[in-house]
C-alpha cells in the first residue's frame, strides 16, 4: 500500500465529512459568492507530496481536511485568516524554516497557556491559516508534554505560540460550523467574514 493509500480514521473521516458539509452549506446559504472561492478537494498524491516535502505525516483530521478543500481562498474563512492551499502551506513553512536555520530566533523562549513548546518557531508546527501578516493557526506535531499530536496553536510572528485553540482539525472544524450556525459570525460589506 503506498503512503498515500494510507486509510483515514472512519471516525474522524465522518466528523470532517460532517463539519464541513455544515460550513459549506452555511456559506451557500449566507455568503453565496465566498463558495465560488472555496478550492476542491487536493488528490492523495498531492497531499502525501505535501507530507514528503514538509517531513511529515499528517494527522487524520488534517489528511481528511485537504481532500474535502485544498484550503478556501477566503481570507477570512477561519477566524485566524484564510485556510491555506497545500501549495501556499509549503511557501509559508518554507518562509519560517529559514528563519529558523539562519539563527533568527536562537535563545529566543515564550511562555505560551498549554502544552506547546517555547520555541518562537518549531520545525513541526505547520501553518494552517494565514492571516496575510505572518499569523498563523499551526498543526502542532511536536506538543510539549501533556499535549496532543495534531492540536492547533495560535501564533503571532512577534510574540510566537500563544495557546491551544483545538485538540485537533477535527474538532476545530466542529466548533466553527457550530459558530457559523450559531449566528456569531456576519457577513461583512466587503463579503468576508467577520469573526468578532
Amino acid at each position: 500500500m503506498s503512503d498515500h493509500a494510507r486509510p483515514v480514521d472512519p471516525v474522524i473521516l465522518s466528523s470532517v465529512r460532517e463539519s464541513w458539509g455544515r460550513i459549506d452549506a452555511w456559506l451557500a446559504r449566507n455568503a453565496p459568492d465566498l463558495v465560488l472561492k472555496m478550492r476542491d478537494g487536493a488528490t492523495p498524491e498531492a497531499i502525501a507530496d505535501a507530507e514528503t516535502a514538509l517531513g511529515v505525516e499528517f494527522p487524520d483530521a488534517v489528511r481528511a481536511s485537504y481532500a474535502i478543500h485544498d484550503g478556501s481562498g477566503i481570507m477570512s474563512l477561519f477566524p485566524s485568516g484564510d485556510y491555506l492551499p497545500l501549495e501556499e502551506m509549503l511557501f509559508q513553512y518554507a518562509a519560517w524554516k529559514q528563519l529558523v536555520e539562519e539563527g533568527d530566533f536562537d535563545g529566543i523562549e515564550h511562555e505560551p497557556e498549554g502544552p506547546i513548546r517555547r520555541d518562537h518557531y518549531h520545525l513541526k508546527w505547520i501553518p494552517l491559516t494565514h492571516n496575510g501578516g505572518g499569523d498563523h493557526t499551526l498543526i502542532d506535531l511536536a506538543p510539549a508534554e501533556g499535549g496532543l499530536v495534531g492540536q492547533l496553536i495560535e501564533f503571532d510572528h512577534e510574540t510566537g505560540p500563544e495557546l491551544v485553540s483545538a485538540t485537533g482539525l477535527d474538532d476545530y472544524l466542529s466548533y466553527l460550523a457550530d459558530e457559523l450556525e450559531a449566528g456569531a459570525v456576519k457577513v461583512d460589506e466587503d463579503g468576508g467574514l467577520d469573526w468578532d
